[in-house]
């Protein structure tokens, strides 16, 4: 399985754990992974952005 559907898949599966929690905000569009650390996911607009 490719790297993205392996992190799409890790990414998916969390957010069912917790439904219950209110995110500030929600960002949509395309990202690159900037940086990983455990629990935690950094994101990058692919195409300018905020």
């Amino acid at each position: 399985m490719p790297t993205v559907e392996k992190v799409l898949d890790i990414i998916h599966e969390e957010t069912k754990k917790s439904p219950q929690v209110m995110y500030e905000e929600e960002e949509e569009g395309y990202f690159y992974i900037d940086y990983v650390e455990r629990g935690k996911l950094w994101l990058q607009p692919m195409f300018g952005g905020r």
